[in-house]
């Protein structure tokens, strides 16, 4: 079980940038040059996989960390957790039909 980013999804300030993810390695490196008061909203889609035997119920543990530069001095790491809980999905569908003789 884990979760990806949708690279369709990512956004920086409202802008598409699938480019900057990298799925081999599960990062994202984007990089900006501004004063310290400019505002970076990121924003990202996850996917969950999951295999057959993993029940309904359980949770998916994922946890993401970032750092950033400011002048050549890295700003302390942030940590964050999500736990997304895996739901049971329909298997098979029926359609509804009509025989006349």
């Amino acid at each position: 079980a884990g979760m990806e980013a949708i690279p369709e999804t990512i956004k920086v300030n409202g802008n598409t940038r699938p480019e900057i993810y990298d799925p081999a390695s599960k990062t994202i490196v984007y990089e900006d040059q501004g004063s310290f008061a400019d505002t970076l909203n990121l924003s990202i889609t996850y996917v969950a996989g999951v295999s057959d035997t993993v029940s309904p119920g359980n949770l998916i543990i994922n946890e993401a960390s970032a750092e950033a530069t400011v002048d050549d001095e890295v700003l302390p790491i942030k940590t964050s957790t999500s736990a997304v809980p895996v739901i049971e999905s329909a298997t098979y569908y029926f359609l509804p039909f009509a025989v006349s003789p």
